[in-house]
């Protein structure tokens, strides 16, 4: 009996500790908030319960709420971030915090798409993203000398080589035989057809995105037909202010010269052209022969004419803000370099600042402004001197000049060669041409923008910018009586001659936007985009010439002792009102449809006409696209 009683016992303490240990392991109610690094809310974030399928989604501000045992793990899963395991234990309350995943960094990239930006993932068009990291490393002074071979579609070449000269941009090939296959710039927000690659320091730049194909540039209408270069300089971060200083010090040289013919082979040569008698009084006077002329140094016009050019870079800036949002950079530059051919150079100063101010909690100003001089020196190497004729231009004469005389010659001294016929050839003394000929270009270049950001609710933002931009170009030229248009027999006449040449741009801009950015359920997400834009720009050009200068000691300063000719002045102006649309849609980032709409009214546009009479209302043209991916 007493054995019976002892095992009832024991069954009964075990059914009251299995009761007990369900009651540890039951079902409790945990609430969480996921955020991601910068503490901003992730929507759609995938909570689970390890190794089943219950499980549920974070809402618009990021929270959860999900019943799970305490012996049960949570994981926490998103597109492009790291996956994060939970042990629920005795916890009712759960936050967690997500980092990006580095090898979705391709997924979450952010690129301009014009009047805003968005997900490499969420792209429908054709975007590529310069690497600026790999283009510092190449010592250039203008930014689109680093873009040449690094983006696919984007072809660079340079007219002639000059210093400070901008580059010639295509993207996906010629779209025009007549008109200009530039494509369209976007520098800081603000539309322009000019990079003016010379006057923005390469050091500033946060990045350059390339629009490529139609659905990428349609949100530009007809201006971004040959492609649109988005370029944005940098701004500063929260943080402690920070200085940063660098210098670079460089050697340029040739690095391949033409091959050019040596005096024996350039006298042969002449024997094989010319008679036996004219050579006998020429060449082979001074009872010289041709085997002589082995022995006979030449002339290397190009060791005259180049040089080992010197070239210093200096750039120092100051960045930060703080919690509240507040944020600036300001930095300045200073950059001189010489040129390969003798008494060229260019220099630069340039100096920006950039701040973003927050108003409130809905309003924030951003200002930015940069400014330069740049300044270009020497003579412009395919210039030619007084005729579209290549004779003229200074490479064919440094090619193109003999490299060694009869005896009794001295061609290197001498301003013409005697045996050029100057009727037809244009050739003069290289060496003299880049020493005397005096070119001198000063530009002066300013962007100034404004930029307000309304954010009137979480889904929608109202932005509103004013930019203006002042490019002023004066020209100095002056050709005194050892150069081809100035020495006393010069076919053109005009004697010691100079010029002073203007050219003023101004533009100012004025874009509003207004944005909607919502995500519907788990599925959908949309985002709308509608604006309009007003553009205006102002071009003036004017100079001053005179030949037959008396003073010519004064160089430049003196072409008021000459005799005064006309120079042909110019104006015009233009304007513009658009009117934008686009609106993108996914589904699961999975399907993706874009919409772009754009309508454009100028000035450039020749007004209608009706019995004579002439209406100043622009025409109008619009362009649009859709794409589904």
């Amino acid at each position: 009996m007493k054995k019976a009683l002892k095992r009832m016992a024991a069954a009964a303490l075990v059914t009251l500790s299995v009761l007990r240990g369900g009651d540890a392991f039951a079902q409790n109610a945990v609430d969480g908030r996921v955020v991601d690094a910068n503490g901003a809310p992730l929507v759609g974030v995938t909570v689970l319960i390890k190794g089943t399928q219950s499980g549920t989604a974070t809402g618009a501000n990021g929270s959860y709420s999900i019943k799970a045992r305490e012996d049960q793990t949570l994981v926490f899963s998103y597109l492009g971030y790291t996956t994060v395991e939970e042990y629920v234990g005795k916890r009712t309350a759960i936050n967690v915090k997500m980092t990006e995943e580095a090898s979705q960094i391709g997924a979450v990239e952010i690129v301009n798409i014009g009047y805003g930006t968005t997900t490499r993932r969420d792209l429908t068009g054709s975007v590529a993203k310069a690497d600026l990291g790999t283009m510092m490393k190449a010592n250039v002074t203008n930014f689109d000398q680093a873009l040449g071979g690094r983006i696919a579609g984007v072809v660079v070449t340079t007219g002639d080589g000059s210093l400070g000269a901008e580059a010639n941009i295509t993207i996906r090939g010629n779209n025009s035989l007549t008109q200009s296959n530039a494509p369209l710039y976007i520098i800081d927000g603000f539309p322009s057809e000019g990079s003016f690659a010379a006057s923005i320091n390469p050091a500033d730049i946060e990045s350059i995105d390339v629009l490529k194909d139609a659905s990428a540039t349609a949100i530009y209408g007809a201006r971004g037909a040959n492609g649109v270069i988005v370029i944005n300089t940098k701004r500063g971060n929260e943080g402690k202010p920070t200085v940063n200083f660098s210098a670079s010090f460089s050697l340029n040289k040739i690095a391949n010269k033409a091959d050019l013919m040596d005096s024996y082979e350039f006298v042969r040569l002449q024997s094989e052209l010319i008679s036996e008698e004219t050579m006998n009084k020429s060449y082979f006077s001074e009872g010289l022969t041709l085997d002589d002329y082995r022995h006979i140094p030449g002339i290397d016009w190009q060791d005259q004419l180049y040089r080992t050019a010197f070239q210093q870079n200096y750039n120092v800036s100051l960045s930060g803000g703080n919690k509240e949002g507040l944020r600036y950079n300001v930095g300045f530059s200073a950059l001189d370099q010489d040129g390969i051919i003798i008494r060229s150079n260019f220099q630069r100063y340039q100096g920006k600042a950039n701040f973003t101010l927050p108003i409130s909690k809905k309003l924030t100003l951003n200002a930015n402004a940069n400014y330069s001089r740049t300044a270009t020196n020497g003579v412009t190497p395919t210039t030619a001197q007084t005729t579209s004729s290549s004779s003229g231009w200074l490479m064919y004469s440094v090619w193109g000049y003999r490299p060694v005389t009869p005896p009794g010659q001295d061609i290197l001294d001498s301003m013409l060669d005697e045996a050029v016929d100057g009727s037809n050839d244009y050739r003069f003394n290289p060496v003299k041409t880049a020493k005397n000929e005096y070119r001198k270009t000063l530009v002066d270049y300013l962007n100034a923008n404004l930029a307000l950001t309304w954010k009137i609710t979480p889904d929608l933002t109202f932005k509103t910018t004013g930019g203006y931009v002042l490019n002023k170009r004066r020209r100095e030229e002056f050709n005194g009586s050892e150069t081809y248009t100035g020495y006393a027999g010069s076919p053109s006449g005009k004697g010691v001659n100079g010029a002073i040449y203007w050219t003023d741009q101004t533009s100012w801009s004025n874009e509003n936007t207004l944005n909607y950015k919502k995500r519907l359920g788990r599925s959908h997400n949309l985002d709308l985009m509608a604006g309009l834009s007003l553009q205006g720009q102002k071009n003036t050009y004017d100079g001053v010439a005179s030949t037959q200068i008396t003073s010519e000691e004064l160089g430049i300063a003196g072409i008021h002792t000459g005799n005064y000719q006309k120079v042909q002045s110019n104006y015009y102006d233009w304007r513009m009102m658009s009117a934008f649309l686009r609106a993108n849609y996914n589904f699961r980032y999975k399907y993706y449809l874009t919409f772009s709409f754009r309508a454009d009214g100028s000035s450039k546009f020749p007004p209608p006409t009706t019995a004579g009479a002439t209406s100043p209302r622009p025409a109008f043209r619009g362009t649009s696209t859709a794409r589904i991916c």
